[in-house]
């Protein structure tokens, strides 16, 4: 069973690593052909872009600040009974997804504010 959810999580994470690094390349090419003062002006302007982009970090530095502690926990000296680690399991992967996750999201947010500025 263990083996079945390492799998499944790590093909998840592999997906969202790869949206992500998609998102982000047309992204990259929309940022070339924008003007920077208008980004600039439009970033501070959009009060919502603001909000998503504080929520999205904060979530994202949230679940991977706990996938490294219950990664400490793992590898530490300490005594995880053995109910507690399959829950342990999978709250440890789904942090990272949940902070891979992210990054599309950021992406989109940010290719919504680049795309109304190329119009």
């Amino acid at each position: 069973m263990e083996l079945l959810l390492n799998f499944i999580f790590e093909t998840l994470s592999i997906i969202l690593i790869l949206a992500g690094i998609f998102i982000i390349i047309i992204d990259i090419k929309l940022w070339n052909n924008s003007e920077l003062s208008t980004l600039k002006a439009r970033v501070f302007l959009d009060k919502s872009f603001l909000k998503h982009n504080f929520i999205i970090f904060s979530i994202i530095g949230l679940s991977l600040g706990y996938h490294v502690f219950m990664e400490t926990v793992q590898y530490g000296r300490f005594q995880i009974p053995p109910f507690i680690r399959s829950i342990a399991f999978i709250l440890y992967f789904s942090s990272l997804l949940v902070g891979l996750a992210c990054i599309p999201v950021m992406g989109m947010v940010w290719y919504k504010l680049l795309n109304k500025n190329t119009k």
